[in-house]
């Protein structure tokens, strides 16, 4: 009984503070890229890292590291739009220096929802998977 109360009020804690954190995000954030004139530019600075992402997957290894090398690459995009696509680039190379192997290990964790997801045809991805892998990614950056 006493693990019960417990457990609700951690769960009515995250709750509250959740709602506290997202309470000021509107909908049209959704839509700054094109309020901001910039999906030109975004839409080439990403199509750059998936050249290069494509040429370094010529080589097995490489294309392994440069994966995750480049991952941050959209959120730096997303946070600063106005960053070349070589900065951007670069900046996740640094950003990720030291943080692969943890990267590779969080993904690891979600393999069962990768799994379930397969299992239900990706209804459970549409539903809740792809949110919650977003939410993950968004947190590691």
């Amino acid at each position: 009984m006493q693990e019960e109360n417990i457990n609700e009020k951690l769960i009515e804690d995250f709750l509250i503070r959740v709602k506290n954190k997202f309470e000021d995000t509107k909908i049209e954030n959704l839509f700054f890229s094109y309020w901001v004139k910039r999906q030109i530019h975004l839409s080439f600075s990403l199509l750059l890292k998936n050249i290069y992402q494509a040429l370094w997957n010529l080589t097995i290894i490489g294309g392994i590291v440069k994966r995750y090398s480049y991952f941050l690459v959209p959120y730096i995009l997303a946070e600063n739009p106005d960053i070349k696509a070589k900065d951007a680039i670069r900046l996740s190379k640094d950003m990720m220096n030291g943080y692969k192997f943890k990267l590779f290990l969080l993904e690891l964790t979600l393999t069962p929802w990768y799994l379930l997801g397969f299992i239900t045809v990706g209804l459970s991805d549409v539903l809740y998977f792809d949110a919650y892998k977003e939410c993950i990614y968004s947190s590691f950056y």
